[in-house]
Parts: structure tokens; C-alpha cells; sequence
């Protein structure tokens, strides 16, 4: 068997090498990333996945390239690939003769099925983004709402069923139910979020500096031009940005200074509906 230490670095790696492939062959450049590693399903059972934050675009060479399109089916066969290409290579290491020959086919079986990946919605909030990021990487196994009755013998928790579409109570024996928690606990020094990309520790520095630098120009990184509306498509045309709308409307760049240099945008005050005001603050 393969070590649980082993396994959830090779599904790390290939997350990782999933999305700089996708992104640098899209002409993209380099992305940032952020990995959080999750190793339990809702009822508990191990069920090891990694969730990604990850740019909206890359950096190739000294021009930021945005992205507005990813293709489930591109990432689903290239994760395939480096999942099982990553495993393979970690046999070759543990294995010889038979017990490899065993396992390589156990993996082809694995590559012959048909994978998927989850996509979620683009992030546009850094506000929002920031407790997203926070929520799955310090999320616990179980959350304590779940936890509906405790007799002295055993638990009784709540988990949604998705093939069911409602809530089911799973009673455990109290050893069972610790025994389930236990293993999700991580080895020591395993880091269970890791950075890659242009956020790795060794280049990020330098890294953000030169996005800074490609987004100075009066870009607003979370106020970009996003993909086209179904009218706009059908009509040939992009959505315009906020910027574009008033240069087009005032003849003015409203990201100039009046001493003719170009300013960052570093927030912003956005009327609510419930007639307040909300701070939204741009990227570093």
C-alpha cells in the first residue's frame, strides 16, 4: 500500500502541475495558487481532495494575461494524467517485479475511467475571497451543528446525502466515531495548504512585484472586463469595463492623476442596496 503521507503529496503535486500546465498552454504564463487539502467526506469517510484558489490569468514574462475561460474537460484529462503519472512514479520507488507489475495495472484500470473536476465560481470580492481561503483551510472534520445526540455509547451526527438529496443521521459507536476522527489528523510537519505558482515562498516576492509592476497601468484586478453577457455575445461584443465606460463617456482616464502619471487603484466605495456604503479593497 501506499503511504497516506506519499499519496496526498503526489494529489498536491499533480493539483499543482495540473493548473500550470492548463494555464501556460492557454499562453496564460505563470498563475497563483492555493492548495488546501481535505481528507474527509461529510459522513466521515476518508475521502482525500484538494481544493485550489487560483489567478484569474498568469504572468508571461513582463505582461499579465487574464483568463476567462477554463475548460472542465481539459482539466479533468490532464489531472487524470499527472494523478496516475504520479503514482506510477511513486510504485517505481516502493515496488519491484510482480508487486509493481500489480500495481501499474491497477492504475491503467484507474486511467480508463472517466474523471471530473469541480469548478467554482470566479472570486471577484477580495473581501469575500479572503473567508472563503480562510473557511476551507482551517475547516474541521466535523462541525460541531452536526453533532446531534451523545448517550455515553455512542454519537449520532448528520450529513447530507447527495445522491438522496436530504439529511441522514449516522449513529457510531463512541471508539468508532473517535477512530474516524483520528485518522484525518495529519502527520507531523505535513503541511496540509501549501503555495505554488507565483505564490511559492522562494519566488513570491520577487513574483508579486512584477504583477504589480504588469497591473500598474490603471488595471483594477478585481474589476476586469469579465467574460461576454449571452446579449453581448450574440451581438460580437465584450463587456466594457468600468474604466472604458468612463473614458468613453468623460474623454477622461479616470486612473490618471492630474500631474499626468498613471494611479493604482487601492479601493473602492460601492453603494449597497440596503442604502449603505461598502469598502472594497484592490490586490496588493
Amino acid at each position: 500500500m501506499v503511504h497516506r503521507k506519499e499519496g496526498l503529496d503526489v494529489l498536491f503535486w499533480a493539483a499543482k502541475q495540473t493548473l500550470l500546465d492548463v494555464w501556460v498552454k492557454d499562453g496564460k504564463g505563470a498563475p497563483g495558487i492555493i492548495a488546501v487539502m481535505h481528507t474527509f467526506g461529510k459522513d466521515l469517510k476518508w475521502n482525500p481532495h484538494v481544493h485550489c484558489i487560483v489567478t484569474c490569468g498568469g504572468l508571461a514574462g513582463e505582461q499579465w494575461k487574464w483568463m476567462t475561460f477554463v475548460s472542465y474537460k481539459r482539466l479533468a484529462v490532464v489531472w487524470r494524467y499527472h494523478v496516475v503519472d504520479g503514482l506510477r512514479q511513486l510504485g517505481k520507488k516502493r515496488w519491484k517485479g510482480g508487486e509493481y507489475t500489480k500495481f501499474n495495472r491497477w492504475l491503467d484500470l484507474l486511467y480508463e475511467k472517466k474523471w471530473y473536476v469541480n469548478v467554482g465560481k470566479r472570486l471577484d470580492s477580495l473581501e469575500f475571497t479572503v473567508k472563503y481561503i480562510g473557511r476551507y483551510a482551517k475547516r474541521p472534520v466535523i462541525a460541531e451543528t452536526r453533532l446531534k445526540s451523545f448517550d455515553g455509547e455512542s454519537v449520532s451526527f448528520s450529513y447530507k446525502d447527495r445522491e438522496l438529496q436530504t439529511e441522514v443521521i449516522l449513529r457510531l459507536p463512541v471508539m468508532e466515531f473517535i477512530g474516524k476522527l483520528v485518522r484525518h489528523i495529519p502527520e507531523k510537519h505535513h503541511r496540509m495548504i501549501r503555495y505554488s505558482g507565483l505564490f511559492a515562498s522562494r519566488v513570491k516576492q520577487q513574483m508579486l512585484g512584477l504583477v504589480s509592476a504588469a497591473l500598474g497601468e490603471g488595471s483594477l484586478p478585481i474589476h476586469t472586463p469579465t467574460c461576454p453577457s449571452v446579449a453581448h455575445r450574440r451581438r460580437g461584443k465584450r463587456v466594457r469595463s468600468w474604466r472604458e465606460r468612463v473614458v468613453d463617456w468623460s474623454q477622461k482616464d479616470p486612473h490618471q492623476c492630474s500631474c499626468g502619471r498613471m494611479m493604482r487603484m487601492v479601493e473602492l466605495v460601492i453603494a449597497t442596496k440596503d442604502g449603505g456604503w461598502k469598502r472594497v479593497r484592490a490586490p496588493p
